[in-house]
């Protein structure tokens, strides 16, 4: 951990000597400048092949690197981390898809999406469970400021081609009691179709009015391509966190039609959201005609401004990266 200065304040580690190695360690900031550390770790008793599977750790440090309150979650069988997010009280929320045995003898199993609420004490609240069906996927979570939390990813009717069988956004409601918020979409659940063979949520955020921002892109595909896209068309839509309602939506830049790429640079505290867009035309090995341009979406879709910045002098792009503040846009952009 450093400071403003640059310099080292403390340092921190999941604890392997006590849970042993840790698979895929990964670190979050919360809103209150928390640092959490999390990961898969060895459960303490075997499933019913002998083996041991993984849980999951997240530890919140304090500021001189020591360990200040542990969750830690052991599903019947073995359980992958989608995402965790905490929310301003300090409630811990793990989302992931966990394995569950059916049967001894043969040894069976089935998968299950779980999202476990742990308060800011460590202590687990509830454990929400949903079927996987294998055309549902969940992956992003977005907590709100009344102890529940939104669930996103998308829902396909089958599988296959995206041209034949497409992918909407779907948007999970669960309450603070850890039950399904009968009020928002169709007992719980919001579908929503962009208007392409393949809808998928990248960003989410949820504003001061506690509605859900969404980012996101929306692709086509010729029947001939199946998985390859005609079209990536980057999108921002805007639902009412009571009911799902869709609120506001906009189509923000086609990604293939400009040869570049794109980083979110927000949402802001405001709820404002920012790009920068990389376009470029590609002659055999290098790019030419590279420019870099950040825009500005004010919270209901508009666009409030864009600049550019004309890198002519390049042949290529590194990266490209920054973030929204309350003075603007902090960015970077580098290349030779």
């Amino acid at each position: 951990i450093w400071g403003p200065d640059g310099t080292q304040k403390s340092a921190a580690v999941l604890n392997t000597a006590e849970f042993g190695t840790v698979f895929t360690p990964s670190v979050l900031l919360d809103s209150r400048a928390a640092v959490y550390l999390y990961g898969r770790v060895p459960m303490t008793r075997a499933n019913c092949a002998g083996t041991k599977d993984r849980g999951v750790l997240i530890e919140r440090m304090a500021t001189d690197g020591s360990v200040a309150v542990r969750h830690r979650y052991e599903p019947a069988e073995n359980i992958s981390i989608s995402d965790v997010g905490v929310d301003k009280a300090g409630n811990v929320f793990l989302a992931g898809l966990a394995l569950y045995e059916t049967g001894t003898s043969p040894c069976r199993t089935e998968y299950r999406y779980e999202l476990v609420k742990f308060d800011a004490a460590g202590t687990r609240q509830w454990v929400f469970t949903e079927p996987w069906s294998g055309t549902v996927y969940l992956s992003s979570i977005v907590p709100d400021d009344a102890g529940g939390i939104f669930w996103l990813g998308t829902a396909r009717a089958c599988s296959g081609c995206y041209e034949t069988c497409p992918a909407d956004l779907r948007l999970l409601k669960v309450d603070a009691t850890g039950t399904r918020a009968s009020g928002f979409g169709s007992g719980g659940i919001k579908t929503d179709d962009w208007g392409a063979s393949e809808d998928y949520v990248s960003w989410a955020t949820v504003d001061a009015l506690g509605n859900v921002l969404v980012g996101g892109w929306s692709r086509t595909y010729a029947p001939a391509s199946c998985f390859a896209p005609d079209t990536s068309v980057l999108k921002l839509a805007r639902y009412s966190g009571a009911t799902g309602a869709r609120l506001t939506f906009t189509e923000v830049w086609d990604e293939l039609a400009n040869s570049g790429g794109t980083s979110l640079l927000g949402p802001d505290a405001a709820g404002n959201w920012g790009f920068l867009k990389v376009t470029a035309t590609p002659t055999g090995t290098e790019m030419v005609n590279i420019s870099y341009e950040i825009s500005k979406y004010l919270p209901a879709g508009s666009l409030a401004w864009t600049a550019t910045k004309d890198m002519r002098d390049t042949r290529y792009y590194q990266s490209a990266g920054g973030r929204m503040d309350a003075g603007g846009c902090s960015c970077y952009a580098m290349g030779g």
